[in-house]
């Protein structure tokens, strides 16, 4: 392990043109182990080998969790990623799973340039399955070390091969065009998180969501503060994932010094955002690093088997590089936390759980939910 000084850009939403700037604190470069039964995956973990994956996770900061979804269950998911590509505007969009030379059609709420087709959480009956899988629910217990926990509902992705791609004219030719943005990033604020004001201001956002449309669950997310102790997000990997298939990727160990990285940076920033909590620009929930900061550098790709689960603490600067390979890449988004952080806020989660019902009606009946499963959507 090397160490080495970085710098650090300030977020879109405080500058339209990121300044560098340094940050004096070491940064530890960590390398992940990988499979010592096929090197091309990170090492993993049986969903009962509790001891050794919170080892490994309080090491690196994440960790792999595989068979956590069948074969089938990943087959049925990734149609419904097709479905939601192929028919939400059957009238706009031409997209054909079954014909690649159509993938140049997306749907107009879909955000193409991070592989995303859909904006909004999706709400499918395979999707919704997997947020309250068993195993998925072990995963995030064994790790935020409680059992009462409510899930998530977020987007997915599809990242479009770039190489050998077969072109309406019938040649095979490499499709840049369809490469997804790289870039790390925060799905919090860590300004919102170490300010000692921090807890009131993420409950006056919170606490002001009615869920009038699905994005809010997105929003929600986000929403992190010092008191909420360990938070966990997920990516469930539907297809075999390599290295240069593109993907997630995250920057080991760097929530043993979040603290550390961003009070320095605070320091350096004029005016300070630890001073400027107030300011709504600090609490949208997101911190993106400049495409040309050092940390970047810092980033490990962490491929994996379909049917895998890498799960990391949201301190953690992650993000994904593009595909540059002739095979696709599909995962699922998903996040755990626990269900005393909601149950609190009384108006609150009678609009979130209206609005769950809503979306399962959609559904109905091919879903049948037992009484487990109901708990982690909230609606017992």
């Amino acid at each position: 392990m090397t160490k080495q000084k970085g710098n650090q850009q300030s977020t879109k939403n405080q500058d339209k043109k990121p300044q560098k700037q340094g940050v004096n604190i070491q940064i530890p470069r960590v390398a992940v182990p990988r499979d010592p039964l096929d090197a091309n995956y990170t090492l993993s973990f049986a969903v009962n080998e509790a001891q050794e994956m919170k080892e490994f996770f309080d090491e690196y900061g994440f960790v792999v969790i595989r068979d956590v979804l069948t074969p089938q269950e990943c087959t049925d998911t990734l149609t419904e990623v097709f479905d939601v590509l192929q028919y939400f505007e059957p009238q706009k969009c031409s997209w054909d799973r079954n014909d690649i030379t159509t993938w140049n059609q997306w749907p107009s709420n879909a955000m193409e340039r991070f592989g995303s087709p859909s904006r909004p959480p999706i709400f499918t009956r395979q999707f919704m399955l997997n947020r309250v899988n068993p195993n998925m629910h072990k995963v995030f217990a064994t790790l935020i070390g409680e059992q009462d926990l409510i899930v998530s509902h977020d987007r997915c992705c599809l990242y479009r091969p770039t190489r050998n791609v077969l072109t309406s004219t019938g040649i095979q030719a490499k499709m840049e065009h369809w490469a997804t943005a790289p870039n790390l990033h925060l799905d919090m604020s860590p300004w919102c998180y170490l300010s000692p004001d921090g807890p009131v201001a993420t409950e006056r956002e919170l606490s002001k969501l009615r869920y009038e449309h699905t994005g809010s669950f997105i929003f929600e997310n986000n929403q992190v503060s010092g008191e909420d102790g360990l938070l966990i997000q997920g990516v469930i990997n539907l297809v075999d994932n390599y290295d240069e298939d593109g993907g997630f990727q995250c920057v080991p160990g760097f929530p043993k010094i979040f603290d550390e990285y961003f009070k320095s940076l605070a320091k350096q920033m004029n005016p300070n955002p630890l001073d400027e909590l107030l300011n709504e620009k600090n609490l949208t929930g997101g911190f993106n690093f400049h495409k040309n900061d050092i940390l970047n550098s810092y980033g490990v790709r962490v491929p994996l088997r379909a049917g895998s689960i890498v799960v990391w603490d949201q301190k953690m600067p992650h993000g994904s590089l593009p595909n540059q390979s002739s095979r696709m890449r599909s995962a699922q988004f998903i996040r755990m936390y626990p269900a005393s952080q909601l149950r609190e806020h009384r108006d609150r989660r009678e609009s979130r759980r209206d609005c769950i019902r809503e979306q399962l009606e959609k559904i109905q009946p091919s879903l049948q939910l037992d009484q487990r499963q109901k708990g982690l959507l909230d609606l017992n």
